[in-house]
């Protein structure tokens, strides 16, 4: 236990100062707490994220997809971040790790063009025409993007509207459906237009 909180403690330290985190798991046992409390300080930091299941050679059916299934279940707020079977022992694709650091490290940097957005919003609203609350459907003037590292975007609205969290979620998603930013946060901002 003791042993478990200094690792803990140590973790956060490092996280500090990471821009991407690896969360190295056993995949032979079940995630544990601590696991998800680290991938709360990971979210908390806005840290890039790569799961790295380790000892991959122990498990006999290697099933990738029914893994994936359960890690994702068990930290549902990471679904984007990728998640690599390895073998420290045998050393099976552990050279992969640093191939998806360096995309993830470019894809932290992407920005997207005012005019690629501009589609996007169309294709959006087509797609899912916006929720509010009380069944009002609010009106988005633009979605830009103000920030990188991780990447963040704002979207504006008339000064009488709202957007309902789970279609501020469906934007996210969509981003990342269209513009991919694997392993990577992103920060979706809601902003009201100033009225005249």
């Amino acid at each position: 236990q003791t042993l478990e909180k200094l690792s803990i403690t140590k973790s956060l330290k490092i996280l500090k100062q990471a821009d991407i985190a690896l969360l190295v798991i056993d995949i032979t046992r079940r995630l544990t707490r601590q696991d998800a409390r680290l991938v709360e300080e990971i979210l908390a930091r806005k840290a890039s994220l790569i799961i790295v299941a380790n000892k991959w050679d122990l498990i006999a059916e290697k099933d990738e997809k029914k893994f994936k299934e359960y890690i994702y279940h068990a930290l549902p707020f990471v679904s984007w971040a990728p998640i690599i079977f390895i073998s420290a022992k045998t050393g099976k694709r552990v050279k992969k790790i640093l191939d998806l650091v360096l995309e993830i490290a470019t894809q932290r940097k992407q920005t997207i063009s005012e005019n690629a957005l501009a589609k996007f919003l169309k294709s959006l609203i087509k797609r899912h025409p916006p929720t509010g609350r009380r069944g009002r459907h609010p009106y988005i003037y633009e979605i830009k993007q103000t920030d990188i590292a991780p990447p963040a975007f704002t979207v504006r609205l008339r000064p009488s509207d709202n957007l309902s969290e789970s279609y501020r979620r469906f934007i996210e998603n969509y981003l990342r459906e269209k513009f991919n930013f694997l392993g990577t946060p992103l920060v979706v901002y809601i902003e009201k237009r100033k009225e005249k």
